[in-house]
């Protein structure tokens, strides 16, 4: 079976299991094209995604999962034990995806986020509570196409990643 449609499997599984549809799931990976598959499926179920750098500290990682109200999360082997620590639990299904694994918890309450939430970005500042950005897809959609606007003249055919962080 095809990563994608193991990515797509579990994260569509999740989804019926939550009654809310209120999503929100952390990516705690390097960037790839796994990242990207991950973070385009969510796109597409309305999920509210957010990103986690590997440089934050544990305390940053615990307050930005109680501020966002996570519930899932594709994290990078090294990380599993990590989120198995702090209750979630891995998808059977998805656990042989490489080089990632899927988990989840459920969340009770939910904090309250502004209408039309895609992503959350949080800063890392200096201190063990970062602060969290709520950005819409369309805010996202007019920054990309500015940014693609602003190179166009250049020519330039090859590029490096600004995103995820």
């Amino acid at each position: 079976m095809k990563d994608s449609v193991k990515v797509a499997k579990a994260m569509k599984k999740h989804q019926k299991l939550n009654d809310s549809g209120d999503i929100r799931m952390a990516i705690h990976l390097d960037n790839s094209s796994t990242w990207l598959e991950i973070d385009q499926l969510a796109t597409e179920l309305g999920w509210v995604i957010v990103p986690i750098p590997h440089f934050f500290s544990v305390n940053q990682i615990q307050y930005l999962i109680h501020q966002s109200g996570i519930d899932c999360v594709w994290c990078a082997p090294e990380a599993l034990m990590f989120w198995q620590q702090l209750g979630f639990r891995n998808d059977p299904e998805a656990d042989t995806l490489e080089p990632c694994h899927f988990l989840s918890r459920m969340v009770e309450v939910k904090p309250e986020l502004p209408q039309g939430t895609h992503k959350i970005t949080f800063t890392s500042g200096t201190t063990s509570e970062p602060k969290g950005v709520c950005l819409s897809y369309e805010h996202l959609s007019t920054v990309g196409q500015s940014l693609a606007d602003a190179v166009a003249a250049l020519g330039i055919h090859k590029h490096i990643s600004l995103l995820p962080y």
